[in-house]
C-alpha cells in the first residue's frame, strides 16, 4: 500500500510524465499477470482443497463458511478466515501464491471481495461464485473457463518452459533434527530407489537387530526418511503430499489409520476394524499421487493395515527386521552405522566444537558409541562447553555397567547406544534423573503434552516455569524430543531403558494418579480435559494395581462414560476401556472375578444398546449441529451390518440436504453393499443406495445393486417378508426413475398395505420423472385396493397413498383419504405431512386450518407439528411468529411423560431449529434428549445382567447366577421411573422363570404389576402393559396375561414378532387349551374376522 507522500509523487509523476507512466511504470512495477500451466494447478488444487474441506465438513481449522444461493445454478461460497488458513488449506508456498490465485479467480469473474477493510492483508472474506455444490463439476467448469479466458501467448509460452513445481504438503512429517548431519550417500540411495518405479514400495532397515529408528538417533533411518520427505525434488514427485504414520511395538491400528484418513482431508473416520480401515483408506489413496511412510514397523500385519496404495501413490517403511519387508513384498535398502569421520562431524556439532580441536580421546568415544547416532547426539550433548570432560566421559563409558545392560536388554545386540543413555542419565542431576525417569509411567509412542508434566510434577515442587527448564534441558541432551505442538516422545530403547530403571512402575503410576485426584474433587469424571488424561486413565489404574477402582469405574460411574463421551468424542474410547479391562482376564477365574467379567461385559452391552438407541433421527440432528463426527462413530459403531448401512445413508442425505455430500461417505457405503447380511431387511437399504448413485450419474453402479437387492429379495421364503421386501424395492426403483422395471414387480404383490404402497410410490414417479403413464389410473387402482378390504392394514395402506398424493400436489385428494385413516396417530402423522407440504408452496392460511386438526392430547404428534410450522414461518420470514411456536413445540414435547416419546420429540426439534439457523437452542434440546436416553439406557442394565445370570447357571456357574439375578434386583429397585422399575422386574421375574424359580418369580411379576399401575403417561402405560403380557405368556401364566389386556393401544399395530408369537403359543401346549383366552389378549388390534378365523 502506498503512503501518502508516495502518492503525491505518484500524481505529480502522472501529471509531468504521463507517457513514461503509462508505458514504463505499470509495467517495470506492477507484476506481471500469469496464465501459465502452474499457475492453473495452483489455483485449481486450491479450489479443490478448499471444496474438500467445506463439502466434507472438516472443522480442524478456523475456516467460517456458508453458502448463498445454494438452490441456483451459480451457488456461492462464503469464506470468512484468515490468510495463513488459506495457504495452509492450498498447500501454498508463500503468501504471492495467495494473491496471484485470488486476481486469477477475479479476471474469471468467480472471486468477490467482502472485506469491509479491504487495506487488511491478514483477514480474508470473500466469495466464489461456482457452478454446483459438488467439487467435481466445479473443477470441470473452471478447466474450461480458465482454458476460454486464457490468452494465447500464455499458451504457447508453456509449451516452451518446464512446469513449475507443486510441492506436496507435509503431514505429521518430523521437523529436520537438532544438529543434524547430511549423509548424502545414503540419501541419494534411497532418493534414487523412490523416485526409479512408478508404483514400487521401498523400505529401510539396519543391518542389526534392534537398533532402532531415528525419531532421536538409532541407526539413523527415520532422520533419513524425514530430511528426504523435506526434500524439494521428492516433494514435487508426490503433490498430494508426503503423510506420516509411527507405529512402534504395540500400535493401535485402527487408531492409526483414522489418523492417516483424517491427513487426506477426512476428519470423522473412526473405524471399528482394521479390514474396514484399509477399504476406505484405499478409497481416498485411490487417485492421490503421494508418498505414504510407515515408520517402525515390527510386524507384518501392522505394514499390511496400510498397504492400500493408489496407482500413483507410493510406500516407505522403516523397520528393524529385514523378515517383514520380505512379507510385504518391498525393495530394500540396509543403512550402515556411521563412518567415522561422519561420527566426528556429528559429536563436534552437539558439543559444538569445530572437529580439529577435538582431543586424541574421540575415536574411542565413537568407538564405544558404535557409531550410533543417537549414541553420539546424548554423549556430545553432554560435553557441551566442556572441553575438559572428554577424558571422564570416555572413563565412564568404558566403566559401564555392560553385564547389567545385557541382562536387563538381553534381546539387544548393540549395548553401545544403552551405554551412552546411561552415561547421559547419570550425568544429570539427582533430582532431574528422577525426573527423566517419571516418563517410564507413560504408554509407549504416546505423545504427551507438556501441561500433564506440570501436573505430574506439581507434588515434586516444581511449578510451571520449572517444568518447562526440566524438559528444556532433557531436549537439549537428546534425551526427549518436542515436536511442532509441544508435545513430548522418547526413543523407543530410551523407552526401554527408562521403564528398566524405574523400578516399582506401579508406584509411578500411582503417583501420577495422585497427582491428577488432586484436580478431581469431584470425582474422577470432573478430571483435566488436557488431551492425555480421559483418554489414559484406565491404563493407569490397571497398572497401578488398582483394578478393582478401574472396574467400578467402567460398570458404575455413568459420570464417567458420560466424561469420557465428551472428551474423546464418542464411545470409541469407553469401548478400548472397556476392552482393556476385559483383556486381563484369563482362564480359570475364581467365582468373584467371574461376577467383574459379567459387569464388564454388561457395560459393553449397555454401550451396544446405547449406540443402537442413537436412531437415525438421531444422527440427522447431529449432523445438522455440525457434529457429524458424533453421527458418523454412532452409525459405525452398529454391530449390524445393515443397520449400519441405513445410519450412514442418514447421515448422508442429511448432508446432502445441508449441501455438504461426502463422497467418501458414499464410496465406504459401496463397500459395506458388497459384504451386507442378505436378507430381506437389507433390500430396502440397498435400493436407497441405487438411488443416490444413479442420481449422480453412476448408473451401472446403481444398477448392480439394484440387482442383488432383487435377487436377495427373490430368495426370501417368508410370503410377508417377500412383499414387504418387493414394496421397498418398488419404491426405490421408481425414485431412481427405472418405472418400466418398477411396474413388472408389482404384479408379484398381493399383500394390499404393501401394494398400495408401491403403487402410490410410481405414480409419483410418473410425474416427477414425465414417464408415459396414466398417473390418476394408478392413484385410483391404489385407492380400490385399500377401501376394498377390513384388513387390519388399511390405515397403513391409506397413508402411502394420502402422502403420495400430498406429494404430487394434489392437496384435497390427500386430505380426504386422510379423513378415512380410523386410527388417529396414522392420521395426525398424515396432516402433519400435508401441512408442511402446503405450507412450503405458499399456502399458510390452509396449513394452519391442518394444524388445528391436530389434538393436542397426542403430543408428540401436537410437538412435532409446531416445529415443523414455526421452522417454515422462519423460511417465509414470520421469526417472532416462528419463535412463538418453537416455544409451544419444546413446552409440548417436555410435557411428554413416556420417555421414550419425550425423547423423539426433542430431538425432532432439535433438528428443525438447526436448520433454520438456531443452533444454540437446537443444541441445549438435543442434549436434553441425551440425558433422556442415558436414564432409558439404565433400564436394559438389569436385561443384560439377567442374561448373563442365565448364562452362568447354563455353564455349570448356578451360585454366580443367583448372585447376578439379586444384584438385577437390587438396580431394578433403585431405578427413579415407575417405568424403568417395571420394565426391569419384567425382565427380572422372566430370569426367575427360566431358572425355575417359580415362587420369586411371581412375586417379581407382581410387583412388575403393580409398577405399570402408577404409570400416568398412557402410552407408556399401553407399551409396559404389552411388555408385560408377553412376558406372562412367554413364562406359562396364561390367567394374568388375560387380565391384563391392553386397555390404550395407541400408536401401534400387531407386530410381526407379536404375530410369530401368538402363533407358537397357540400350536404349543399347554397353551393349547388356553387359545380363546390367548386370542382375546389380541383381539383389540385384530378385526373381527381375522380374530374368529384365527380361533377356529
Amino acid at each position: 500500500m502506498y503512503n501518502q507522500e508516495y502518492r503525491v509523487w505518484e500524481l505529480v509523476y502522472l501529471w509531468e510524465f504521463p507517457n513514461f507512466f503509462t508505458k514504463n511504470y505499470y509495467t517495470q512495477f506492477m507484476p506481471k499477470v500469469s496464465w501459465s500451466h502452474a499457475v492453473k494447478q495452483r489455483t485449481s488444487r486450491f479450489l479443490e482443497e478448499l471444496l474438500s474441506y467445506v463439502l466434507n465438513y472438516r472443522d480442524d481449522l478456523p475456516i467460517q463458511h456458508r453458502w448463498e444461493d445454494e438452490c441456483s445454478d451459480r451457488p456461492k461460497l462464503i469464506i470468512d478466515t484468515k490468510i495463513r488458513f488459506l495457504i495452509e488449506i492450498g498447500k501454498l508456498e508463500k503468501d504471492d501464491h495467495f494473491y496471484e490465485i485470488k486476481n486469477r479467480l477475479k479476471d474469471l469473474d468467480i472471486y468477490e471481495d467482502r472485506r469491509f477493510h479491504k487495506k487488511g492483508k491478514d483477514h480474508w472474506h470473500f466469495g466464489l461464485t461456482l457452478w454446483s455444490k459438488d467439487k467435481q463439476k466445479n473443477l470441470r467448469e473452471f478447466d474450461k473457463l480458465w482454458e476460454s479466458q486464457r490468452p494465447e501467448k500464455s499458451k504457447k509460452s508453456d509449451n516452451h518452459q518446464t512446469k513449475s513445481k507443486i510441492l506436496g504438503k507435509l503431514s505429521q512429517v518430523p521437523q529436520q533434527p537438532l544438529n543434524f548431519l547430511p549423509r548424502p550417500d545414503e540419501l541419494n540411495k534411497i532418493k534414487s530407489l523412490l523416485l526409479e518405479n512408478e508404483n514400487q514400495r521401498v523400505a529401510v532397515t539396519g543391518i542389526s537387530h534392534r537398533i532402532g529408528l531415528q525419531g532421536m538417533g538409532g541407526i539413523g533411518k527415520s532422520v533419513l526418511v524425514a530430511v528426504l520427505a523435506h526434500d524439494e525434488e521428492v516433494r514435487s514427485v508426490f503433490p498430494d503430499g508426503i503423510l506420516w504414520v509411527t507405529l512402534g511395538q504395540q500400535p493401535s491400528l485402527t487408531l492409526r489409520q483414522s489418523d492417516l484418513a483424517k491427513m487426506l482431508g477426512d476428519s470423522s473416520q473412526i473405524f471399528q476394524d482394521v479390514q474396514q480401515g484399509k477399504v476406505y483408506l484405499g478409497e481416498l489413496l485411490a487417485n492421490k499421487t503421494c508418498l505414504l511412510i510407515i515408520d517402525d514397523v515390527w510386524e507384518t500385519k501392522d505394514a499390511q493395515a496400510f498397504n492400500v496404495l493408489g496407482q500413483r501413490c507410493k510406500m516407505l517403511i522403516t523397520t528393524r527386521d529385514i523378515k517383514v519387508l520380505e512379507e510385504v513384498g518391498t525393495v530394500n535398502h540396509q543403512v550402515n552405522v556411521l563412518t567415522v569421520p561422519e561420527s566426528l562431524a556429528l559429536l563436534a556439532l552437539w558439543a559444538k566444537q569445530h572437529p580439529e580441536t577435538l582431543p586424541p580421546e574421540v575415536n574411542q568415544i565413537v568407538e564405544e558409541c558404535g557409531k550410533l547416532p543417537l549414541a553420539l547426539a546424548m554423549i556430545g550433548a553432554m560435553l557441551k562447553d566442556k572441553p575438559d570432560r572428554w577424558e571422564n566421559v570416555l572413563y565412564k563409558l568404558r566403566n559401564a555397567d555392560l553385564e547389567k545392560i545385557k541382562y536387563q536388554f538381553p534381546d539387544y545386540s548393540y549395548p553401545n547406544l544403552l551405554k551412552a543413555i546411561q552415561v547421559s542419565v547419570e550425568a544429570l542431576e539427582p533430582d532431574l534423573q528422577k525426573r527423566y525417569l517419571d516418563f517410564a509411567v507413560f504408554p509407549e509412542d504416546t505423545p504427551i503434552p507438556e501441561v500433564v508434566l506440570q501436573t505430574f510434577w506439581e507434588s515434586e515442587g516444581l511449578d510451571k516455569f520449572d517444568t518447562q527448564d526440566v524438559i528444556d534441558l532433557l531436549v537439549e541432551r537428546s534425551l526427549i524430543r518436542r515436536d511442532e505442538q509441544n508435545c513430548l516422545t522418547l526413543h523407543d530403547l530410551q523407552y526401554d531403558y527408562v521403564r528398566k530403571q524405574a523400578g516399582d512402575l506401579s508406584i509411578l503410576h500411582n503417583r501420577l494418579l495422585t497427582a491428577y485426584k488432586k484436580h478431581c474433587s469431584q470425582g474422577w469424571h470432573t478430571g483435566i480435559n488436557d488431551g492425555y488424561f480421559f483418554q489414559n486413565l484406565a491404563y493407569h489404574l490397571k497398572e497401578s494395581g488398582r483394578k478393582d477402582e478401574l472396574y467400578r469405574l467402567l460398570t458404575q460411574s455413568p459420570d464417567w462414560m458420560e466424561a469420557k463421551y465428551i472428551a474423546c468424542i464418542g464411545d470409541a474410547g469407553y469401548v478400548a476401556d472397556l476392552e482393556l479391562a476385559i483383556n486381563d482376564f484369563t482362564d480359570s477365574l475364581k467365582p468373584e472375578q467371574l461376577v467383574i467379567l459379567v459387569q464388564l461385559h454388561t457395560a459393553r452391552q449397555i454401550v451396544n444398546q446405547r449406540v443402537n438407541r442413537y436412531d437415525d433421527t438421531d444422527l440427522k440432528t447431529l449432523v445438522w449441529l455440525d457434529r457429524e463426527v458424533e453421527a458418523l462413530n454412532y452409525a459405525r459403531l452398529r454391530c449390524n451390518l445393515c443397520q449400519k448401512l441405513k445410519g450412514l445413508l442418514s447421515i448422508y442425505k442429511a448432508l446432502e440436504e445441508k449441501g455438504s455430500p461426502n463422497l467418501f461417505l458414499l464410496k465406504e457405503m459401496l463397500e459395506l453393499s458388497e459384504i451386507i447380511e442378505e436378507n430381506w431387511n437389507s433390500v430396502e437399504y440397498l435400493g436407497e443406495l441405487a438411488v443416490i448413485l444413479i442420481k449422480l450419474e453412476y448408473k451401472e453402479e446403481g444398477i448392480r445393486i439394484f440387482t442383488k437387492a432383487e435377487e436377495i429379495t427373490r430368495k426370501t421364503e417368508s410370503i410377508d417378508e417377500f412383499e414387504e421386501a418387493l414394496s421397498n424395492l418398488v419404491v426405490t426403483l421408481a425414485e431412481a426413475g427405472l418405472c418400466t422395471q418398477a411396474q413388472k414387480l408389482i404384479l408379484d404383490i398381493k399383500n394390499v398395505c404393501f401394494k398400495v404402497k408401491a403403487l402410490s410410490s410410481l405414480a409419483v414417479a410418473f410425474l416427477q420423472t414425465g414417464f408415459d403413464g396414466d398417473t390418476n389410473q394408478i392413484f385410483n387402482e391404489a385407492a380400490l385396493i385399500a377401501n376394498s378390504t377390513n384388513d387390519p392394514m388399511r390405515d397403513i395402506a391409506l397413508v402411502s397413498l394420502a402422502v403420495a398424493l400430498a406429494q404430487v400436489g394434489n392437496f384435497n385428494e390427500s386430505e380426504s383419504v386422510a379423513e378415512l385413516i380410523e386410527r388417529d396417530v396414522e392420521r395426525i402423522e398424515v396432516f402433519i405431512t400435508l401441512m408442511e407440504l402446503i405450507a412450503k408452496k405458499g399456502d399458510l392460511i390452509k396449513a394452519q386450518k391442518l394444524i388445528n386438526k391436530i389434538e393436542q392430547n397426542y403430543p408428540l404428534a401436537y410437538s412435532k407439528a409446531l416445529g415443523i410450522w414455526a421452522s417454515v414461518l422462519v423460511k417465509f420470514g414470520h421469526e417472532d411468529e416462528a419463535k412463538k411456536n418453537f416455544t409451544q413445540a419444546k413446552k409440548a414435547a417436555l410435557a411428554i411423560e413416556y420417555s421414550w416419546s419425550k425423547k423423539i420429540a426433542l430431538c425432532h426439534l432439535a433438528a428443525l431449529l438447526a436448520q433454520v439457523g438456531y443452533k444454540t437452542e437446537a443444541n441445549i434440546i438435543f442434549n436434553q434428549s441425551v440425558e433422556i436416553d442415558v436414564k432409558e439406557n439404565r433400564r436394559y442394565r438389569v436385561d443384560h445382567i439377567c442374561k448373563l445370570a442365565l448364562k452362568m447357571a447354563n455353564i455349570g456357574h448356578q451360585q454366580i447366577g443367583d448372585l447376578l439375578l439379586i444384584k438385577a434386583e437390587e438396580v431394578a429397585k433403585n431405578l427413579e421411573n415407575n417405568g424403568d422399575i417395571a420394565y426391569s422386574l419384567k425382565s427380572l421375574a422372566l430370569a426367575l422363570h427360566k431358572s425355575r424359580n417359580e415362587i420369586k418369580a411371581r412375586a417379581i411379576f407382581h410387583e412388575s404389576q403393580e409398577f405399570t399401575q402408577k404409570i400416568e403417561d398412557n402410552v407408556e402405560k399401553a407399551w409396559m402393559q404389552n411388555y408385560l403380557i408377553e412376558s406372562l405368556l412367554e413364562s406359562g401364566h396364561l390367567v394374568k396375561a388375560q387380565g391384563w389386556r391392553i386397555s390404550n393401544p395407541i400408536d401401534r399395530g400387531i407386530t410381526v414378532e407379536e404375530n410369530s408369537l401368538l402363533w407358537m403359543l397357540l400350536t404349543q401346549k399347554p397353551c393349547i387349551d388356553h387359545s380363546s383366552q390367548l386370542v382375546l389378549i389380541f383381539v383389540e388390534y385384530y378385526d373381527e374376522k381375522l380374530v374368529l378365523g384365527l380361533r377356529h
